[in-house]
């Protein structure tokens, strides 16, 4: 290959007369490719005249175990893979290396910068041997890695505030809502417990918590943050998380969380769940 570029270089010189300038830095053994050049190579060439054909033939080598090392790495992201993110108990059964490799790859899904070794490493550790009560996480540039409810989650870094409030259309049937403005999904199953669907039917509010919250229980109110904290919500996924409001003001559920016992349906209801910073094969958790 560069044999031909440079007699391609030379008869282009020869057709057009541009004179030949060469670089007084390609002299200089500080640099490590002229290094290579000038002094490694051509002392392979004396010792081991066919060390070009080794090294071509350990590359290709090493690119056919990358290929597999990947292709092994999506079948067991695929496989660890539970509703918008990772399986704790599939991604433990895995092998230390094994379990790296499906992190770097569902970061590779994400289009997010990779982290250290020793970063990703330390996460890894501290997924493995920190108590069940703890959330262990790796902040990333447009991601945060977390262990939340049996999970690995992906949570998306917001760089802007959240909105005030986000108008939903009539919400009447079980569905699945993207909303853009959240980084996230609202998802509507029917459930014991759940709200009463004329609750809904003529459109509902998302708003971020400001503060002071209370939500009717079957005995009295209680704060919106105490809730989440018994819920074991982290801190991170706790100011991201939107509170469900009718059109007239009335806080009717904590997606996920609980829902207004005075706004319940007697039988079956409709159970609002929400997934955070929800992507295609990769972000957010929906609490059921």
């Amino acid at each position: 290959m560069v044999v031909c570029v440079t007699l391609a270089a030379g008869r282009l010189r020869a057709r057009t007369h541009i004179d030949r300038v060469d670089d007084e830095s390609n002299a200089d053994t500080r640099w490590r490719r002229n290094l290579l050049r000038h002094d490694i190579f051509p002392g392979l060439q004396k010792s081991l005249p066919q060390y070009r054909q080794h090294l071509c033939r350990t590359a290709r080598l090493m690119a056919d175990a990358a290929d597999v090392l990947d292709e092994v790495a999506r079948q067991d992201l695929l496989a660890c893979w539970r509703d918008g993110g990772l399986d704790l108990s599939a991604w433990l059964a895995l092998s230390p290396a094994r379990q790296r490799l499906v992190l770097l790859e569902w970061l590779r899904q994400l289009s997010e910068p990779l982290p250290t070794p020793a970063a990703l490493e330390e996460f890894q550790h501290q997924v493995i041997t920190s108590q069940v009560t703890a959330h262990p996480a790796l902040a990333l540039t447009g991601y945060t890695l977390i262990r939340f409810a049996g999970k690995l989650l992906a949570i998306e870094n917001l760089c802007r505030p959240l909105p005030e409030s986000s108008v939903l259309p009539p919400l009447r049937q079980a569905c699945s809502l993207d909303v853009f403005e959240w980084s996230g999904r609202l998802t509507l199953e029917w459930r014991p417990g759940g709200l009463a669907p004329e609750m809904l039917a003529a459109g509902a509010v998302l708003r971020p918590r400001v503060g002071g919250e209370r939500l009717v229980l079957k005995v009295g109110r209680k704060p919106v943050k105490t809730l989440l904290q018994e819920h074991g919500m982290p801190p991170l996924l706790r100011q991201q998380w939107p509170l469900l409001y009718s059109l007239d003001d009335k806080l009717l559920a904590i997606p996920g969380v609980a829902v207004a016992a005075d706004c319940q349906s007697s039988s079956l209801g409709l159970w609002p769940i929400w997934q955070s910073g929800v992507r295609s094969l990769g972000v957010g958790e929906g609490l059921a």
